[in-house]
């Protein structure tokens, strides 16, 4: 995990394996082809961890299997002893083992001389995963990754005892937000998902059930906040970041830097004399509340393995109202350990327009109680007719959409939009109900069949999706729609950084002007490198007023290239884009390059007006002829050759002057040998390369 090894790198080794291939449940039911389960993730251990008398750290990997069948791994259980043949692979910086072949050297790692040690967990304290970092304030703790014991933490097979449960928000049909910390809640860990006993989105897919898995039938439901418990199961890095510290918040879990993933229904082991735990707290039925009716709230409730469960009551109230009205709920049958509860929400607090939030407590025989998190709904009366709707949180602030995970149609969903963003240059949509471009007016399409053919300025009208909350972005996905054969004249809002950051919510998805705009630091994520720069509206370019992000998402700028061109205190006239959320930031997204105006001279009396970009060479590698994009700045004479990997040119795609723009040249590649070259466009003393490979 600290010396990566080359992508594709051939490994092969022989190990025990630990976790049981039918309870993976990370792919869909029906990833794969044919309808099938798509892969299956496994935990191994290199039986060379059992030298030296005692077992090692650092020899647990992750085997990602598309070909489960094949190789046979979906017919084994943990104890197998095997010898995989596979290549090497990353996920979001995971390593990850991809078996060619995996050949079965005995059915029990005991059998085969092995110690018992070999296929069990390792002892330790959170601590030596995750460290204590300073707190955010008084009473918002921290925790970091802890950097000394990394290399040995990353992939192990592991067990802490004595955790308390932190957060444990929960869907029944859904996946799980769980965190645990220690005894002073000064240091915390992420409870993964990759196994089918602790997610309730597989429930209903038969694929598993007719392929073997072990799908669940009943809800899990998470030990309360404040449960002790012992926990067993696989250390994963969560992010490519291990610098930032984090803290686990409910719904976002941003920032978590290792996470621990049991695998077998006793890897989670609630310790006696722990309240009950409340969760899956949801509204039954389907479409929008719209006052009518009362609303119907359930949730499950499950005791500590020495209580039982008494009572649930409903608590609710129209949002910041202050004051919670509560109902008792009825009992339903016991499934699964947990008690199903349902109660109403009656009709006289239900007005059009309304935020309601609600709770769900749960009390065992002891009298001891715990409540659910608290949760939001809307209710309209006629339905989704605008983007605000949607867009707009109780608070005002920021969080999820009230209809998060809903799938609207019908009456439900009658949303007329225009279209903010360059479908056809970008590859995203953003739509909005006001042309004016104000707040609460921007949502964004993903995943539909034809947004492409979209034009900026269209309108169409959209009538069935499905509200998603994509790592903090609100998106409605799946989404039927009817182009309306009228265009109008779209432009941005003009907005400072501050009016932005103020309330950035609001402003998520739309049209969006900045200006003036000075640079800050033209890599916030410096050494990483992720093609963003800071701008503030006012500023010396070392600090200013709020500094907000600007990304390079669009397929038309340069890639990762184009911050490296800026300095800090380099100033813009103006910056255009569309507000963005993504990687715990706010950032805007130019769409082509004139969204960039600049003012001509920068903070150090150096005139860049003349920076150049060079676009991707499409297709790459190359057979015959490619497209190769690319911008001036400035007019002037401008030269675009082809070297070989010697130095020499080869090849002449274009020598003019061109006036400052997009353009396209054609590399005519049906000359050239087989091998690397170098694509350089040059402009005065600028210039900018790409390689390109002649297949």
């Amino acid at each position: 995990t600290d010396l990566r090894a080359p992508v594709d790198t051939l490994v092969r080794f022989t190990a025990v394996l630990l976790s049981d291939p039918r309870s993976s449940g990370n792919a869909t039911a029906t990833q794969g082809a044919g309808g099938r389960v798509g892969r299956i993730h496994v935990f191994v251990r290199d039986v060379a961890a059992a030298s030296g008398g005692t077992i090692q750290r650092g020899f647990v990997a992750q085997i990602v299997d598309g070909g489960y069948e094949a190789t046979g791994l979906n017919n084994l259980a943990p104890g197998a002893v095997i010898k995989i043949t596979g290549s090497l692979a990353y996920f979001t910086n995971q390593p990850q083992i991809s078996p060619t072949t995996i050949e079965l050297i005995n059915l029990d790692y005991r059998a085969a001389g092995y110690p018992d040690a070999l296929a069990r967990p390792i002892t330790t304290t959170l601590e030596q995963i995750n460290r204590p970092a300073p707190p955010i304030d008084a009473t918002t703790p921290q925790a970091t990754l802890n950097f000394t014991n990394h290399p040995a933490n990353a992939f192990e097979y592991v067990r802490i005892e004595g955790l308390q449960v932190e957060t444990n928000a929960a869907s029944l049909t859904g996946r799980f937000n769980v965190s645990y910390a220690n005894s002073t809640r000064t240091s915390f860990i992420y409870q993964g998902d990759l196994s089918l006993r602790y997610r309730n989105d597989r429930n209903t897919d038969a694929t598993y059930t007719s392929a073997g898995f072990n799908v669940r039938t009943s809800p899990y439901v998470p030990p309360a906040v404040g449960a002790r418990v012992n926990l067993e199961g696989f250390t994963l890095p969560f992010t490519g970041d291990f610098v930032n510290r984090f803290y686990p918040e409910s719904g976002a879990n941003t920032g978590i830097s290792v996470s621990l993933t049991p695998f077998e229904d006793g890897d989670v082991q609630v310790l006696a004399g722990a309240p009950p735990s409340v969760a899956n707290a949801r509204r039954t039925g389907t479409g929008i509340a719209r006052g009518t009716s009362a609303v119907q709230i359930a949730a499950d409730v499950a005791a500590s393995p020495d209580r039982t469960v008494a009572s649930a009551a409903l608590f609710y109230r129209l949002s910041g109202s202050g004051t919670y009205a509560s109902v008792a709920m009825t009992a339903g049958t016991p499934v699964g350990g947990s008690t199903p509860f349902t109660g109403n929400i009656p009709t006289s607090v239900l007005a059009d327009g309304a935020f309601i939030e609600y709770y769900v407590r749960g009390t065992d025989n002891t009298g001891a109680n715990a409540d659910s998190p608290a949760q939001t709904f809307r209710v309209l009366a006629n339905g989704i007719r605008r983007v605000e709707h949607i867009q707009r949180t109780a608070s005002g602030g920021t969080g999820d959409s009230p209809f998060a995970t809903l799938a609207l149609s019908g009456t439900d969903l009658q949303l007329d939009v225009f279209v903010a963003s360059r479908p056809d240059t970008t590859g995203f949509v953003s739509v909005q109900d006001d042309p004016a471009s104000g707040p609460w007016s921007g949502i964004q399409l993903e995943g539909t069949a034809g947004n492409r053919v979209l034009r900026v300025g269209e309108q169409i009208t959209i009538t069935a999706a499905t509200v998603t909350e994509s790592f903090g972005l609100t998106t409605l996905t799946g989404v039927t729609f009817t182009r309306k054969n009228t265009t109008i004249a779209f432009g941005p809002a003009t907005r400072t950084t501050d009016q932005i950051l103020a309330a950035p919510e609001s402003f998520e998805s739309v049209l969006l002007r900045i200006a003036p705009a000075v640079v800050i630091s033209n890599n916030p994520d410096a050494p990483t490198q992720f093609g963003e720069f800071s701008v503030a509206s006012t500023g010396s370019g070392t600090s200013g007023t709020a500094a907000l992000r600007v990304d390079d998402r669009s397929t038309a700028l340069a890639g990762k290239g184009y911050n490296a061109t800026l300095k800090p205190g380099d100033r813009f006239a103006s910056i255009e884009g569309i507000l963005s959320y993504a990687n715990n930031n706010f950032k805007l997204l130019p769409q082509v390059a004139s969204d960039f105006v600049r003012t001509g001279v920068a903070a150090d009396g150096v005139d860049r007006l003349g920076v150049l970009s060079l676009g991707a060479v499409s297709p790459n590698p190359v057979r015959g002829s490619a497209r190769v994009a690319f911008r001036t700045d400035a007019a002037g004479a401008v030269t675009l050759d082809v070297y070989d990997v010697l130095g020499r040119r080869v090849a002449s795609l274009l020598s003019e002057t061109l006036a400052p723009g997009e353009h396209v040249a054609t590399l005519d590649a049906s000359a050239l040998p087989a091998g690397v070259y170098v694509v350089r466009l040059a402009q005065g003393a600028s210039s900018a390369t790409r390689t390109v490979v002649v297949q």
